[in-house]
């Protein structure tokens, strides 16, 4: 188990967008724990109502969704200059989506199976911060790693 959070920086902030609650309400659960701000969305019509008033460090998205899909929310997102740069990894049962993905620049990196491996998000979740440069923490150690 990871000691508790230190309160005084700032959380890296995660929008997961799926339509299975019962894997929300779980995988947000665990985020949290693991010291990350966390807001939910049902489909991608909703989660790009919270991206209004929310800019998340990552997005975690489902591929199928009801309302608008994964690539069709990642199009959108795209579409704002706040969150171009903002990493998205594609939570997916599919077996092989990248054969979907319809000529998004997308790699097996973006992508995380259902039902996930805790250690295996997590690892995903900290090369895609690292890479995107998140830096709102002083000392570079992001939830959920190991401090030493």
């Amino acid at each position: 188990m990871n000691p508790s959070p230190d309160n005084s920086k700032p959380r890296p902030k995660i929008l997961l967008v799926d339509d299975q609650p019962s894997f929300r309400e779980q995988a947000a659960f665990f985020l949290e724990m693991e010291g990350f701000e966390v807001k939910t969305a049902c489909n991608g019509v909703d989660g790009l109502e919270i991206l209004n008033d929310f800019t998340p460090d990552l997005i975690l998205a489902d591929l199928m969704m009801p309302r608008m899909n994964g690539f069709d929310f990642y199009r959108n997102l795209r579409r704002r200059e706040c969150l171009m740069d903002v990493p998205v990894i594609f939570v997916t049962a599919r077996d092989r989506p990248l054969d979907t993905a319809e000529g998004l620049s997308l790699t097996e990196d973006d992508f995380v199976a259902k039902p996930f491996d805790p250690d295996s998000l997590l690892t995903t979740i900290h090369n895609k911060l690292g890479s995107s440069g998140f830096d709102h923490q002083e000392d570079s150690s992001l939830p959920g790693q190991p401090t030493g």
